[in-house]
């Protein structure tokens, strides 16, 4: 990619805009991978931050990468999983107004209102949901997500498989009267 040659040269120089750069080709993608994963729009602000500073102080290590998205999502995901275990007993019950799934554009048909389907991943096992989100959110190719998480590619498409699994029994049992 273009834009990621120009965020080494940038980080390969020392200058600052390397991180103008690489929040500009990667901030959105990275904030909505931590927001599914994390399942707060809050947490995903702070761990984005933090990833961010990080990179920052990092920057000499971005200019020898090969593949930069894959060094950020690691980072991010890193990052997510230190935040994970850094709270894990201060954890508060999520709010249900906490909506961090955002609505499309309706289609016709019968619709699963957001909130349902955010709360059905909230309940999924963090590695399925980690999945799901990479899949279908940041549109990434089991092969990929099998190198951003270090696992074999069976080992992906089976945790997705599961998690849409679990998604359809969630949401067929809230259907049920």
């Amino acid at each position: 990619m273009a834009a990621d040659q120009d965020i080494r040269q940038a980080a390969e120089r020392g200058d600052a805009q390397a991180l103008e750069l690489l929040w500009a080709e990667y901030g959105r993608r990275l904030f909505a991978f931590l927001e599914g994963f994390l399942a707060s729009r809050a947490d995903a602000e702070e761990v984005l931050q933090e990833v961010f500073v990080k990179l920052a102080r990092q920057r000499d290590k971005l200019a020898g990468t090969r593949d930069l998205r894959a060094y950020v999502f690691v980072a991010a995901r890193n990052e997510a999983v230190s935040f994970i275990r850094r709270n894990a007993r201060r954890r508060t019950p999520l709010d249900p107004r906490d909506t961090w799934l955002e609505p499309v554009a309706a289609e016709p048909g019968p619709q699963v209102p957001a909130e349902r389907i955010g709360w059905a991943l909230r309940d999924l096992p963090a590695e399925q949901r980690e999945v799901i989100v990479l899949k279908c959110w940041q549109d990434m190719t089991f092969r990929e997500i099998a190198e951003l998480l270090k696992v074999p590619p069976n080992t992906v498409a089976s945790r997705y498989r599961y998690a849409v699994d679990k998604l359809r029994q969630c949401l067929k049992k809230e259907d049920e009267p």
